[in-house]
């Protein structure tokens, strides 16, 4: 069959240029029409699958995007829109596969690189996400979002200098970079900087009143620099926006057990679902915060605790050495 390819290519122009200003049907009603002049055309493919991938329609997106690739597979825009689309749908191999297929093809393009490089992180092949996002940084240095993900890389590595001064160059970069300033507060966090981790979690949450991580890390630095009382109402704040944060509630229980609000810690507890992880933890702060109300169930969670293989099992025996009375001595 014969085409007019001036004419699927004007289609394809006069479609882009819809979808840039927002008349999204109109796209998708002239990139059809390209399609209907010739079904085989990739970049049609490409620009209908991008659009419908942006209006969630994942599927149909991932039909065009596999066709747009099988029918050119030097066609990088394809590749790197398959692979976005891929991970929206949970498959990362597959999505890191086409990413690095868009980068090899496009090597000039920062945002493909990052795109690879958010993926890799994502699949905890943190020095992969780092040689992806230093590539986009050399195209792009100043880019905030590259330099933000690349500072959250070097924090997953532990390599707290690096990441601090990325999320600073953020900082300087995009002052009300809200991601970044928590970045660096739980930085700060970690390197037991409470004080300074307060100021700049404080200030993230300043900004952004539901922010689950900044507020549970601001409650966790508050409680060890000894401020326990802000901490618990900081994890009350935290649970008041997110009900659900497990980690955050099972920090509060074990703060309240310190503070001896065992009432209070075992209502926590008790809202926590069983297969809440670590579940071994859960259990062993249960029987700490039942000691008095109820010895026999807190020997008996920790009976249990104590003759398995989870992380808390040594904690649990030396409490049951230590709540067990000692046979007298002849």
């Amino acid at each position: 069959m014969t085409t007019d390819t001036g004419t699927v290519e004007k289609l394809n122009r006069q479609g882009v240029e819809q979808h840039l200003s927002g008349r999204l049907n109109e796209a998708v009603h002239t990139y059809q029409q390209a399609l209907d002049l010739d079904a085989d055309n990739a970049t049609t493919h490409n620009n209908i699958g991008f659009l419908l991938a942006q209006v969630g329609k994942l599927e149909e997106a991932l039909a065009h995007l596999s066709q747009a690739v099988t029918l050119n597979p030097t066609l990088a825009n394809a590749h790197a829109n398959l692979g976005q689309v891929l991970a929206m749908k949970g498959k990362q191999d597959d999505a890191i596969h086409h990413l690095v297929r868009a980068t090899d093809l496009q090597p000039g393009n920062p945002q493909n690189w990052y795109n690879l490089g958010r993926l890799r992180l994502l699949a905890d092949n943190v020095a992969g996400a780092m040689n992806a996002l230093q590539h986009a940084l050399r195209i792009d240095p100043n880019n905030p979002h590259f330099v933000r993900e690349l500072a959250k890389a070097h924090s997953i590595a532990r390599d707290y200098g690096a990441a601090l001064a990325g999320y600073r160059q953020v900082r300087r970069l995009t002052p009300d970079d809200v991601e970044a300033l928590t970045g660096e507060g739980v930085v700060l966090f970690m390197q037991q900087e409470y004080e300074t981790a307060i100021k700049a979690l404080s200030a993230a949450v300043g900004r952004q009143a539901d922010n689950a991580v900044a507020l549970r890390h601001l409650g966790l630095a508050q409680a060890s620099s000894g401020k326990v009382n802000d901490a618990v109402d900081t994890f009350l704040t935290l649970l008041q926006h997110h009900p659900d944060e497990n980690d955050a509630r099972l920090d509060l229980a074990v703060l309240l057990i310190s503070m001896q609000r065992q009432g209070e810690a075992l209502a926590h507890l008790d809202y926590l679902p069983e297969s809440s992880a670590p579940l071994g933890r859960v259990h062993y702060y249960r029987a700490m915060a039942l000691l008095e109300k109820d010895p026999q169930e807190a020997e008996h969670l920790l009976q249990q605790l104590a003759n398995s293989d989870d992380a808390y099992a040594e904690y649990a025996r030396e409490q049951l050495e230590l709540t067990q009375p000692k046979e007298d001595l002849p």
